[in-house]
Order: structure tokens, then C-alpha cells, then sequence
């Protein structure tokens, strides 16, 4: 779950990288809801779902390890590893954001448009495609809904939009006006 306290090392990162901080605060929403420990079944795990092999890639992970990550399928005890090691090394959204997030950021520079953050994060050799241009069919198939790359770029900014009006609902303001109706609404059931 995001938080405000992030948002220094949010913008930080994104002045660094000279990428507008929205942008990346969208992708990441997307990609884990904010949640550093974020995991699926492919192995991904992290505010930017990191596969393993990225993780190797990067220097992310102990030699050990690493040594483990084959070319081929990752074997599921292998991933646990995987994620086992970088949860314990980057336990929380800071050290992700300030460690990892901006060790990969920054082999992709630069970022004119928000389809180049966000498809630095889920398919970087398209950061410039077309927005109808077509995934192959193993990653639509691992992708429900996502065929194209504009598919993806809406689904990104479909989830900043809910994200904004769930902060809107969930003001101070918002939350004393819904309690007040549901205390009106009760009121009224007893009456009736």
C-alpha cells in the first residue's frame, strides 16, 4: 500500500532517472499495488516483479544463487530462493525503490513518454513500439487481457485512474460523508 512517506524517495528516484515520478508510481500500483513483497507464480517478486533472471542479470543476488538460475524454465524451489534472498535483502518499498527499481531504471534511459516507463518494466524491447503492436502469443498467454502494447499502457493508466478516485473516497472528508449515510440508512431501516 502506498504511502506519503514514500513519495521523497519516489521523487528522488524518478529525478534521477528524469522520468516523471507519476509515471513510475502508476507502473509500480499496477505491477504489486505497492506491496514490496509482491509475488507470483512465474517468480516475479518486488514492486516491479523482478523475474529471477533479471535478478542474476542485474547482480542482484548472490553469486550462489544465481549460479542456481538456469537459461531454460526456473524450477519452483529455485524461485523461492529467489525470493527468499531478495525480500531479505530489500525487505521494504525504500530499499527497493532506492536499490533495485533504480538499478534497472537506469539501463533503459531515457523516458519521454509514460509507454517507455511502462513498458521498460513489463516488455522493454517495445518501450517505443507502436501501440498497436502485437505480443507473441506466450506472453498474451501469461497476460490475460494484454494482446497489444497499448493494451497494456491502458491497463497501467485504468489502474492510476481507480487508484485516484480510491484516495478521493477515502478522505477524511469523503469518509465522515459515507459514515454519515450509512448512519442515515440505518436510521431509516429502523423506522420503516
Amino acid at each position: 500500500m502506498y504511502s506519503k512517506n514514500f513519495e521523497p524517495v519516489l521523487n528522488q528516484v524518478a529525478a534521477t532517472l528524469k522520468m516523471n515520478p507519476t509515471w513510475l508510481y502508476n507502473v509500480i500500483a499496477l505491477e504489486s499495488a505497492w506491496n514490496p513483497n509482491a509475488y507470483n507464480k512465474s517468480g516475479a517478486v518486488g514492486l516491479i516483479q523482478f523475474m529471477p533472471k533479471t535478478l542474476k542479470d542485474y547482480g542482484l543476488l548472490s553469486a550462489q544463487l544465481s549460479a542456481k538460475i538456469p537459461t531454460g524454465t526456473v524450477p519452483e524451489a529455485i524461485k523461492q530462493e529467489v525470493r527468499t534472498e531478495f525480500l531479505a535483502r530489500y525487505p521494504d518499498v525504500i530499499s527497493q525503490l532506492e536499490g533495485p527499481v533504480l538499478k534497472y531504471f537506469k539501463r533503459y534511459r531515457d523516458y519521454p513518454t509514460e509507454q517507455s516507463v511502462y513498458m521498460t518494466v513489463f516488455y522493454p524491447a517495445y518501450r517505443s513500439a507502436s501501440l498497436d503492436t502485437v505480443f507473441a502469443s506466450s506472453v498474451q498467454a501469461q497476460n490475460p487481457g494484454i494482446k497489444t502494447v497499448g493494451d497494456y499502457v491502458a491497463k497501467v493508466q485504468s489502474r492510476a485512474r481507480t487508484n485516484d478516485m480510491i484516495a478521493k473516497v477515502t478522505s477524511p472528508i469523503s469518509l465522515a460523508f459515507l459514515a454519515a449515510i450509512g448512519i442515515a440508512g440505518y436510521y431509516l431501516m429502523q423506522r420503516s
